[in-house]
């Protein structure tokens, strides 16, 4: 089972199996715990231009924007169909992909209204600066390359 649980974890971390220490590493912890937390790992070098948590964004992206944007962050969730202009696609958004963490915090803290014509609500009159900076964090584990998934899921 040792065996088993080592070579999952080298799979899933890049780590030697047969380092010298492995066989203590997985005597004391839960491989696939660590497994995920080191895929998160470069999300805690965040860009220092992005002050949010995507951890702390998820929550805030299921209740107030998953609807229209879509689990997948595609812009196709259920309430995309009745408006007139199609939610943001957040793996293909520009912004995200340019790393133009400012433009994006504006957009969701301001709504679409006088920015691109959307009927995205000003989300700044809900939540805090904070709450928005977590939720740029959040839609740019989306985008390929920008930040990876935190744990327990989304992007």
């Amino acid at each position: 089972m040792r065996r088993l649980q080592a070579d999952f974890l080298a799979e899933a971390s890049g780590l030697d199996a047969n380092h010298p220490h492995m066989s203590n590493v997985l005597s004391i912890i839960d491989v696939e715990a660590f497994a995920s937390a080191l895929a998160y790992l470069p999300a805690l070098a965040y860009p220092p231009e992005l002050p949010g948590s995507a951890i702390a964004g998820h929550r805030n992206y299921i209740l107030r924007c998953q609807g229209c944007h879509g689990a997948s962050g595609q812009g196709k969730g259920p309430g995309a169909e009745v408006l007139d202009l199609a939610p943001a696609d957040f793996t293909r958004d520009t912004l995200l992909a340019v790393r133009n963490f400012d433009a994006a915090f504006q957009k969701i803290r301001n709504g679409g209204g006088g920015v691109h014509g959307s009927s995205m609500p000003a989300w700044g009159v809900m939540f805090n600066d904070g709450d928005v900076w977590d939720l740029v964090a959040y839609i740019s584990t989306f985008q390929p390359g920008v930040l990876s998934t935190p744990p327990g899921g989304g992007g």
